[in-house]
């Protein structure tokens, strides 16, 4: 990472969500600044689940969380949005953000005995046909790997 940072292929900003918060209700401000700088073609937000906790209602969150996403529209970026929920790839209980945006990736770390295997499902993505089943992969110093030949065990 060091060599894209060095490179302004990489800039890492840390904001807390409630320093988020007000940088989108101020039209984007130092951020949106950032953005137009080094004009990126993607932005991560780690993360969303506590960005969404600045809010106690359900309906207070997700117009926090739609505020945030037309921002990030408006931008004309493409945002990978982490978020936090215990699920359970038998029973996947959605949470209300997923339905507001174009992809749901879902990473788990299944157990099976005393073995955990990590995997990977698209749950949603818009307009592309996608294959429908959990993928084990694994992570190393060197890359992500998504087994697509394998089965979760």
């Amino acid at each position: 990472l060091e060599d894209k940072i060095s490179k302004d292929k990489l800039r890492i900003i840390s904001y807390t969500p409630s320093q988020i918060e007000k940088i989108i209700l101020e039209g984007g401000g130092i951020l949106e600044s950032v953005i137009k700088e080094i004009n990126p073609k993607r932005i991560v937000f780690d993360s969303l689940t506590a960005f969404s906790l600045l809010h106690k209602e359900g309906l207070a969150q997700r117009t926090a969380c739609m505020n945030l996403f037309q921002n990030i529209k408006k931008w004309g970026c493409t945002a990978l949005f982490i978020a936090e929920h215990e699920t359970n790839p038998d029973s996947h209980d959605s949470i209300s953000e997923e339905f507001e945006v174009d992809s749901v990736i879902l990473l788990y770390s299944l157990r099976k005995g005393n073995i955990r295997t990590r995997a990977l499902e698209v749950l949603k993505m818009r307009a592309t046909e996608y294959p429908l089943q959990i993928f084990p992969m694994t992570i190393s110093d060197k890359c992500i790997a998504i087994h697509r030949d394998k089965l979760v065990l």
